[in-house]
């Protein structure tokens, strides 16, 4: 019996990015991340935020081990990049 369900997702939004970063563009042109004046590269992920219904705290995971003990397992999220502005 198959239990997994492949979900695909969207992700839509924005952020205000400060002219002071560098952007970083992968092969085809597109921004891939951001540089900042120390040298650190800033990058999109998928992550997942947990909510304790008892507490109403969040927590947040990005990492693929810990996704799928909770039953998420990553397939595939290679095209994340900024859209041209």
């Amino acid at each position: 019996m198959n239990e997994i369900n492949e979900t695909l997702f969207e992700i839509k939004g924005g952020f205000d990015i400060s002219k002071k970063l560098k952007p970083l563009h992968g092969a085809d042109g597109d921004i891939i991340g951001y540089e900042t004046s120390e040298g650190h590269i800033i990058r999109l992920v998928v992550g997942l935020e947990i909510e304790n219904t008892k507490t109403n705290q969040f927590s947040y995971i990005t990492s693929e081990d810990a996704m799928s003990i909770l039953g998420f397992k990553s397939l595939d999220y290679s095209d994340l990049t900024f859209l041209p502005q």
